[in-house]
């Protein structure tokens, strides 16, 4: 995950404790009741007294509507749990992919390719044609590297039995087979584990995109419920406000900047807030 992701995502977590702590939310009825009393004429002479709602009502949102807009937005918030660890799993096995091909590309570069080359030179130098055809390749060609090992193993079967007799071991072309099908094989591991971990990062920015819908609706739904109750407004905004790295996270009032036909004031960086605040001793003897 990136930065802005995580920081999207204690966000919302943020949103689901905040929901979590307010049930009412997808109720029917208000749960939060104010105990100051209301005169009604009940027909005696003694007043009654009922209790007051201090929340406006969904505003014809249907109670099972939120409900299931509170199950979309906890599903998204666990799928986005879970690419999370899925682009995290596919990252550690990239790693480790690349690892393996660094340790097969030396195991056939050092361990086989060279030697054999290097005992070709010393075992046969008036043999032009072996030592051409046995030359050490670039270690970091990776496929040149894979194509001398094949034409390597087609070369030395005319003189194995000289290259094995001045140290290399009998079964030197084996070996030789093997470090080069492995490491093919880890190259091919890893281009696979870096498209999986691609997958994975594309399917978290997606379901976090979603989950930032979800909360957009989720917005209005708040800002209706809760319509005379601007602190409780103020404290979803609050919750639900992503800042920047690095950013000096100040309150965030969007419904004043809405009326004022502005946008709201995006969060100014300490370092630059810092400079503003210093003040050079001749600005001080200009302002004395």
């Amino acid at each position: 995950m990136n930065s802005k992701q995580k920081r999207t995502l204690q966000a919302f977590r943020r949103i689901q404790g905040w929901i979590v702590a307010h049930p009412e939310l997808a109720s029917d009825t208000n749960a939060s009741q104010s105990t100051r009393p209301a005169l009604v004429t009940s027909g005696s002479s003694n007043p009654a007294v009922t209790p007051v709602n201090t929340t406006a009502t969904l505003g014809g949102v249907s109670a099972e509507g939120v409900s299931k807009l509170i199950g979309s937005f906890n599903a998204a918030l666990d799928r986005i749990t879970q690419n999370a660890a899925d682009e995290d799993a596919h990252d550690r096995a990239a790693r480790g992919s690349a690892a393996e091909v660094g340790r097969a590309r030396r195991e056939l570069f050092v361990h086989n390719l060279r030697q054999v080359a290097i005992m070709a030179e010393t075992a046969m130098p008036d043999v032009v044609r072996m030592t051409v055809a046995l030359r050490r390749p670039r270690a970091r060609d990776a496929e040149g590297m894979l194509a001398a090992a094949d034409a390597m193993v087609q070369a030395v079967a005319p003189y194995r039995q000289q290259l094995t007799q001045r140290g290399l071991p009998t079964d030197f072309v084996e070996q030789l087979t093997k470090a080069a099908a492995d490491y093919k094989r880890a190259i091919d591991s890893r281009g696979g584990s870096v498209a999986a971990r691609h997958r994975a990062g594309q399917m978290l920015e997606e379901s976090v995109q979603t989950g930032k819908r979800i909360v957009q609706a989720l917005t209005i739904v708040v800002e209706r419920r809760y319509r005379d109750d601007r602190g409780l407004v103020a404290e979803w905004r609050q919750l639900k406000h992503v800042a920047l790295v690095g950013a000096r996270v100040a309150p965030v009032d969007e419904a004043k900047a809405a009326e004022q036909g502005t946008p709201a004031a995006a969060p100014v960086p300490a370092q630059i807030t810092a400079m503003q605040q210093q003040v050079s001793p001749l600005q001080e003897q200009k302002a004395a």
